[in-house]
């Protein structure tokens, strides 16, 4: 959920243009396509998970703060700070890289095939609980420092749990130490890592592959949406607090439309907006950010928990204790691909919900159920391939023995995903580059320009519906 608020941060406060911001973001697609891989197979060979995650862990709250305080570092010097915000921006997103493949090669290391739909639940649950608690500091203050303070503390404390139940695997690590004991043994490691993912590449299981290639375009489509959303929301509310006062000044006779307005307003607080707030530029974290982020926050909010709704209805449909949903989860154990169906079906909810944000991109009313809708499903994006992934490497793990002296592959397997999911986060970040590049030297008169992002978002879901 961090991503939420830092769109909104890098052009408000960073003062980065919107054509600018995408190339910030190409930090998670070429961290994803250089370091995650180096760092799955070295975790394979040395068998360290949980030293990966607990140095990614530290790294990004570490990086999260240098962005939150980027200005003061360079003593307000404008160009400094985008330079300082930009390299925070691109280490977090190597260190995230870190902390992701050591976890999920620590879950599918020690948690059996059958059992990962439930711990990717289990796992899905948990994230969306530090989202709410995200969006609810941001509900209560919309400073980006404080919420920044937050996940850095939530994210530290991720690594006490795992490092409360590690047990190290000495079988297996001094087998590896003894072989690569040279000096340049760590040089010829990392020189030999194109090697090993080329030889796993070509032997990948079926359905790992077909799941890779669908990521692509499913990275394609959720990548602007999910960055983009919030300032979508933002952009929304601010056309509207310069419009309703306008058209409320015939307060005789108010239309259905403006009590409609009104009364969304209330709901999300927004009843002391003005104008002259709306429409201030650059200034202190209390103005512009202040008025708009709370209102697109609270859609977050309540989107966010229904999508944990959506989850535990989920987690309550594969309850193997309740007799009516025993034949529902032997169905998806019997063909894990079948789950490749509700995935298809999200897409199709998300193409829906994208094409409805861009044609009702000016009013507000239907702004925040388009953003609503697209984040209630998107835990579905999230479960479905990580589940297939994790599932069939975890057959292979098995399949090799299983034990802490079996050769690990899954680190590595599980960066050929990452690989393919920062390939459609690269091509949406271009495509947003452009389109945004577009946008500013065109002076089009149409407000709300940021849904045009979510266009080709809405033919990549589609496409992807029909693939699954």
């Amino acid at each position: 959920m961090f991503t939420v608020y830092l769109i909104p941060y890098l052009t408000s406060e960073v003062g980065f243009a919107v054509s600018q911001v995408s190339l910030v973001l190409l930090a998670g697609p070429l961290s994803g396509l250089t370091v995650a891989p180096i760092m799955g197979v070295l975790s394979d060979r040395s068998g360290r998970r949980l030293g990966l995650f607990t140095t990614g862990c530290v790294a990004m709250a570490a990086c999260q703060i240098i962005l939150a305080w980027s200005r003061d570092l360079v003593d307000g010097n404008p160009a400094a700070t985008k330079w300082v915000s930009a390299a925070a921006v691109y280490m977090g997103c190597i260190s995230a890289r870190a902390s992701v493949v050591g976890y999920r090669a620590m879950a599918i290391d020690n948690i059996p095939p059958r059992q990962q739909p439930v711990f990717n639940l289990a796992s899905g649950l948990m994230s969306a609980s530090g989202a709410i608690i995200t969006l609810v500091v941001g509900v209560v203050t919309p400073f980006f420092k404080a919420i920044t303070v937050v996940c850095a503390i939530l994210i530290t404390l991720s690594i006490f749990p795992l490092w409360a139940v590690h047990k190290p695997p000495g079988v297996h690590r001094q087998a590896v130490d003894r072989g690569e004991s040279d000096r340049f043994g760590a040089v010829s490691a990392i020189l030999s890592v194109p090697r090993t993912l080329w030889d796993a590449a070509r032997h990948l299981p079926p359905w790992i592959n077909r799941t890779c290639k669908i990521q692509i375009l499913s990275q394609y489509a959720w990548f602007p949406v999910s960055h983009y959303l919030s300032k979508y929301l933002q952009d929304s509310c601010m056309s509207i607090t310069v419009a309703l006062p306008q058209q409320a000044s015939c307060y005789l006779a108010p239309s259905p439309d403006i009590e409609c307005l009104s009364l969304l307003r209330r709901s999300f607080g927004l009843t002391k907006w003005k104008p002259d707030v709306a429409t201030l530029g650059r200034g202190s974290e209390a103005v512009a950010p202040d008025v708009s982020a709370r209102a697109s926050v609270r859609v977050l909010l309540i989107a966010e928990v229904g999508a944990v709704l959506l989850q535990m209805t989920v987690v309550r449909l594969w309850d193997a204790s309740s007799a009516s949903t025993k034949p529902l989860r032997r169905f998806m154990d019997e063909d894990m691909v079948a789950l490749r169906r509700v995935w298809a079906l999200a897409f199709a909810a998300l193409a829906v919900s994208t094409l409805a944000a861009v044609v009702f991109r000016a009013s507000f009313p239907a702004a925040p159920i388009c953003a609503a809708s697209i984040m209630i499903i998107s835990p579905l994006s999230v479960w479905v391939p990580f589940t297939i992934i994790s599932y069939e490497t975890a057959v292979v793990h098995e399949e090799k023995g299983g034990g802490q002296s079996t050769p690990r592959s899954s680190a590595t397997l599980f960066s050929i995903h990452e690989m393919a999911i920062t390939v459609g986060q690269g091509l949406a970040v271009l495509t947003s580059g452009l389109i945004s590049l577009g946008i500013e030297h065109m002076d089009m008169g149409l407000s709300n320009t940021t849904a045009f992002l979510f266009a080709p978002a809405a033919v990549a879901a589609m496409v992807a519906a029909l693939l699954c």
